[in-house]
């Protein structure tokens, strides 16, 4: 909104603004001012999505529900994990036998 009212002052006073050290002098103000709102607003739009971010954490204290995939994959992890421990026992079973 201050932006297009700028646009606006800028439009009716551009002929003006060379002529006249007051307006260029509030211009500048007015510049100024702009460049500070909007410095403001981003900060505390950052400021609002870490607040929003540590809300949302402290909400939620049952354990998240997993999806399909997420279930498939920690199956598939599970299952490798076996197989590791038994290639491991194999190999001891095997140098026990073979005296090693």
């Amino acid at each position: 909104m201050l932006m297009f009212l700028l646009y606006i002052l800028s439009d009716l006073y551009s002929e003006s603004l060379g002529q006249q050290p007051n307006f260029q002098r509030l211009f500048v103000e007015l510049r100024k001012r702009v460049d500070w709102e909007s410095r403001s607003l981003g900060q505390l739009l950052q400021l609002k999505g870490a607040v929003d971010l540590v809300l949302c954490a402290s909400r939620s204290q049952e354990k998240p529900q997993l999806r399909s995939e997420e279930m498939a994959l920690k199956r598939t992890m599970a299952e490798e994990s076996r197989v590791v421990e038994g290639e491991e026992e194999l190999g001891l079973s095997l140098q026990k036998i073979l005296g090693e």
